[in-house]
């Protein structure tokens, strides 16, 4: 899986309050939310037409850690560095940048 991982230390280990967070965010950007394998995840596009863009926020005891990526039929996933559909991945890893510090910011 080629994904890029962000980490934020948790204080309180409020993962609800982070996901709300998150869920916040990516909501109002037009992602849809769906539970996922131990954690949950969003993403917004069809991956055929368009590459989908996908975050995922999983809880590890003293953190949460989110991934992002970009995934496409034909490729499969796609990390957030590199050149190739560049101007997605600086939006995506901006905005979960900006989540991040948020989450940070709240001293969840």
């Amino acid at each position: 899986m080629m994904r890029t991982t962000f980490e934020v230390p948790m204080r309180t280990g409020n993962f609800e309050a982070a996901v709300g967070i998150i869920s916040a965010e990516f909501e109002s950007a037009g992602f849809n939310r769906k539970n996922a394998e131990g954690g949950v995840m969003w993403t917004k596009g069809d991956g055929l037409l368009v590459k989908q863009q996908c975050v995922k926020a999983v809880y590890t005891g003293h953190s949460v850690q989110i991934q992002g990526w970009l995934y496409d039929k034909l490729g499969g996933e796609y990390d957030l560095n590199g050149f190739a559909a560049i101007t997605m991945k600086k939006k995506l890893r901006a905005r979960i940048e900006a989540t991040c510090a948020r989450i940070d910011s709240m001293a969840l």
